[in-house]
């Protein structure tokens, strides 16, 4: 899990030179293809709505888009069924 002081967020906010018009994008990236997904922030858990409550921490979950999951759940089955392949030629 990633961390990053909030004081050291707002810093780096700062150094960009924020305004009201700034937006923050979340997305992550798939390891293999490169290919960017959006994030959907879902929910923000701080003090006791954490599983060990912290009043010094704040948890921002995120959900993983739709398009993301299929897509990787696609990569899976197509990589499954070559190693089935493999095996099956291997025992022809």
């Amino acid at each position: 899990m990633k961390k990053i002081k909030v004081v050291d967020f707002i810093k780096t906010l700062e150094e960009i030179c924020f305004d009201d018009e700034t937006e923050l994008v979340f997305d992550t990236l798939d390891g293999t293809t490169g290919e960017p997904y959006d994030l959907e922030l879902n929910e923000f858990y701080f003090g006791d709505a954490l599983c060990v409550p912290n009043v010094n921490e704040i948890n921002i979950e995120f959900m993983v888009s739709d398009e993301f999951i299929k897509a990787k759940s696609s990569e899976l089955v197509s990589d499954l069924a070559e190693e089935i392949r493999d095996v099956i030629n291997k025992y022809r």
